[in-house]
């Protein structure tokens, strides 16, 4: 009987061991520090850390250089919402996954394809980010204004 409760709780920690824990794993573990060492474009309500990495994108755009990026933005809940970028010479595969929000009503993962990344300037002079000339129009768009798949606002 010893030997079956040593073994057990043996097999217990080695099964236990072999898990990830929910910090290291995608989701409401990957918190900002992780997003920015793995390179991710992120902003919290505190701010943007590797926006660089989006100008990289944005230049390999112009010269048609293939080119993925993740923009991770967080929740005020610290919740990560993750838009990928996937160019590939001549367009880009986007999606937007909100899966991971608490608290934002119905989570989602929303895919489309587009051809442009286009600025607008806000009344704040910030600059607000979009994507453009897509193939799906957003569920939320408003077809008059011409609304097209939103990506971040970064103020100058």
């Amino acid at each position: 009987m010893r030997k079956v409760i040593c073994l057990s709780f043996i097999g217990i920690m080695v099964l236990s061991g072999c898990t990830k824990p929910e910090e290291e794993s995608l989701g409401s573990g990957y918190n900002s520090e992780e997003a920015t060492k793995r390179g991710d474009v992120v902003f919290t309500p505190s701010g943007i850390k590797n926006f660089n990495r989006f100008q990289d994108f944005l230049d390999n755009m112009k010269i048609h250089q293939k080119d993925k990026v993740r923009i991770t933005a967080y929740t005020k809940e610290g919740d990560p919402i993750f838009s990928d970028l996937d160019y590939d010479g001549k367009n880009i595969k986007y999606s937007h996954d909100s899966s991971n929000d608490k608290f934002g009503g119905d989570p989602s993962v929303f895919t489309n394809t587009c051809s442009k990344v286009i600025t607008k300037e806000t009344v704040d002079n910030g600059i607000d980010y979009h994507l453009s000339d897509c193939v799906k129009a957003p569920e939320d768009a408003i077809v008059e204004l011409g609304e097209e798949p939103y990506l971040f606002t970064k103020n100058k």
